[in-house]
C-alpha cells in the first residue's frame, strides 16, 4: 500500500524531496539519444516477449490454416513494428529532444 502511495504521490507532488525540493524538467540534463536508446532496449525486451508468447501459444494449438496464417501475421507485425520503430523513429525523436530548448519537458512527453 505504501509503494502505491509513494509510486502516485511522487508525480502529483512534483517528485518533492525534503530538504533537497522539488524537481523541474529543467533540472535534468537529458540526452536525446540516450532517452530512445533506453526505450529501444525496452521495446526489444518487450517484442521478444511477443515472439515467445506466440511461438508457444502456436505449440499448443492443432496445425490449421488459420492457425499458421495466424503465425505468420503476429510474426510479420512483430517485425514491422520493430522496423517502423528502430529504423523510421529512434533518430528522429533523438534529434527533436536534444535540439528543443527544453529536453526534459519533451522526453518525458514522448516517452513516459
Amino acid at each position: 500500500m505504501i509503494a502505491l502511495i509513494v509510486a502516485y504521490g511522487g508525480p502529483v507532488a512534483g517528485f518533492t524531496v525534503p530538504g533537497i525540493g522539488r524537481s523541474t524538467p529543467r533540472d535534468g540534463n537529458i540526452f536525446g539519444s540516450h532517452m530512445a536508446e533506453r526505450c529501444q532496449l525496452f521495446l526489444i525486451v518487450a517484442l521478444g516477449e511477443s515472439f515467445l508468447v506466440t511461438g508457444a501459444l502456436f505449440g499448443h494449438l492443432e496445425r490449421s490454416t488459420s492457425a499458421n496464417l495466424a503465425l505468420i501475421v503476429a510474426f510479420l507485425g512483430t517485425i514491422a513494428f520493430w522496423w517502423l520503430y528502430v529504423d523510421q523513429s529512434v533518430e528522429a525523436a533523438s534529434e527533436r529532444i536534444s535540439r528543443h530548448a527544453d529536453p526534459g519537458r519533451i522526453a518525458r512527453f514522448a516517452y513516459i
